[in-house]
């Protein structure tokens, strides 16, 4: 693994799932099927339902749309193809689809927990690729708007979007210490 950790500004080189890949042939005892290999990155596309199921129950708050949001996750060219590939892009979706649902689920009811979940799954997004910096910086956008252009002077809303730039602060000096 010291060399993996030791590449990471490497381009071709996605650190997550390339340790994910290590561990999944050293648990298979060397096996180099391409199986094998591709484990973590199927693993993680399918573990994305979850996130993804939790960004439609608190967007929609309906069953039936929870589940065609699921259905049609599910049926998505990039979701599948990311999903079968060696690289670490499906770390980037699952990681920004979790971040998204963890500030969705924190600006609706302000547990300030998520805030904490959220900056981790931000930090190993990032940690995986680096483009997934788009993501906080999407959220970041919107939430400076939603402080600007707020029509209700109302504490709370502005409260809870100040608390998610501070997420997405703490995200950004995670990252930089872990790189």
């Amino acid at each position: 693994p010291g060399p993996i950790l030791g590449n990471m500004f490497t381009p071709a080189n996605h650190t997550l799932q390339t340790m994910g890949s290590w561990s999944s042939v050293m648990a298979s005892g060397g096996s180099l099927e391409p199986g094998i290999i591709r484990l973590p990155t199927l693993i993680l596309g399918l573990a994305t339902i979850w996130p993804m199921s939790m960004l439609a129950r608190d967007t929609f708050q309906s069953r039936p749309f929870l589940l065609v949001s699921v259905a049609l996750f599910l049926l998505c060219p990039i979701a599948i193809l990311e999903s079968t590939e060696a690289r670490g892009y499906a770390f980037m979706v699952f990681f920004g689809t979790s971040a998204s649902a963890f500030l969705l689920r924190y600006l609706l009811n302000g547990q300030t927990a998520l805030l904490s979940f959220y900056a981790v799954v931000t930090t190993l997004g990032i940690w995986s690729h680096l483009v997934t910096v788009v993501v906080p910086m999407g959220h970041a956008l919107f939430l400076i708007g939603t402080i600007m252009l707020t029509r209700k002077n109302t504490s709370v809303v502005r409260g809870r979007a100040w608390g998610g730039l501070f997420a997405i602060t703490l995200a950004g000096v995670t990252t930089i210490t872990a790189l």
